[in-house]
């Protein structure tokens, strides 16, 4: 038939494939037979999204759970039952999403794995290493490091290395204050999105999206591509199930789709009517037949302020 199929004895083999995916693809030759296998993945990805609660399939529950317990820390460090070969994407979405350091663990025989993700510009390796008498072994490089440690040893790893987060913040904090940056003193822990392009919002057409997709393959060190795409109007903005949030936004002669992942609050922080600019990443999608230009928004502002989150409490912009 046309359905996908995945036994319990293939859960593991897919997580790991999906994992080694992502840490690996970067230093695999780019063979045309590995292009049309991706192409055919990511089509079927993308077909299939809506079907998937994301928050569940890259294994967030419990994290979030976890977390909901802890102090608002500068590092987030998770203890979990995940295994270990989707660490790694467990960790990348945490510091994504809370915009700071994250590193989760699980329990590998007798030991505990780690692996982690910065952000906000923390030395990941450099933070291992003031921690090596806490540790088996470790390595990587300042974006993404992993770790293995005894049991016994987790806690005072974690207040280490929240310590070393938060001494590292502090020392950001300061030089910003001393350049006369407003709002130093408060970290701002949005997630930092580089954007690659900006343009008004009815340039944007199927060769921008063509020429984007030329830049593949994105994984680490080279990220997808995001477009500021200014001048838009809310049009319809409706919750999604699984937490999202669907936009239909107008330009001058037709409307452009968007979808917003996890950014239900965006429902109540946009009317009918605002005039935005929005971040994305732009994606074709098909329905009944008939394809079009999707946003996959990552960042909604008015106009008048620029691309800002909702979710921040101060904005500069006025």
């Amino acid at each position: 038939g046309d359905g996908l199929a995945l036994s319990a004895k293939g859960k593991t083999a897919a997580e790991l494939m999906v994992f080694a995916r992502y840490v690996m693809f970067s230093e695999v030759y780019w063979h045309h037979a590995v292009r049309s296998g991706t192409a055919m993945f990511a089509r079927s990805f993308f077909e299939l999204r809506h079907k998937f609660d994301l928050r569940s399939f890259f294994q967030l529950t419990e994290a979030e759970t976890i977390l909901a317990a802890t102090p608002d820390d500068a590092a987030t460090v998770v203890l979990g039952s995940w295994p270990v070969g989707v660490i790694g994407l467990v960790a990348g979405r945490l510091a994504e999403n809370r915009g700071r350091p994250a590193v989760v663990g699980t329990m590998v025989g007798e030991v505990i794995r780690g692996s982690s993700r910065s952000a906000a510009g923390f030395d990941l390796a450099a933070a291992l290493e003031a921690c090596d008498d806490l540790l088996i072994r470790h390595g990587g490089h300042p974006g993404a490091a992993g770790f293995e440690c005894d049991p016994g040893h987790w806690v005072p790893l974690k207040e280490r290395l929240v310590l070393l987060a938060a001494a590292a913040l502090a020392r950001s904090a300061a030089a910003a204050a001393a350049e006369g940056i407003p709002g130093a003193a408060e970290h701002d822990r949005r997630p930092e999105l580089r954007i690659d392009v900006a343009l008004p919002a009815a340039e944007v057409d199927y060769p921008l999206l063509r020429e984007l997709a030329s830049l593949a393959p994105t994984g680490p060190g080279n990220p997808e591509p995001l477009v500021a795409v200014l001048g838009l109007t809310v049009s319809r903005i409706r919750s999604a199930t699984g937490g999202h949030a669907q936009l239909t936004l107008r330009r001058e002669r037709d409307v452009l789709d968007g979808i917003a992942f996890g950014r239900a609050d965006l429902v109540d922080g946009l009317q009918e009517g605002d005039r935005v600019d929005v971040v994305a990443r732009l994606a074709s999608r098909t329905f009944r037949g008939y394809e079009s230009i999707q946003l996959e928004v990552r960042a909604v502002g008015h106009t008048s302020r620029g691309c800002r989150d909702p979710r921040n409490r101060a904005d500069p912009g006025g």
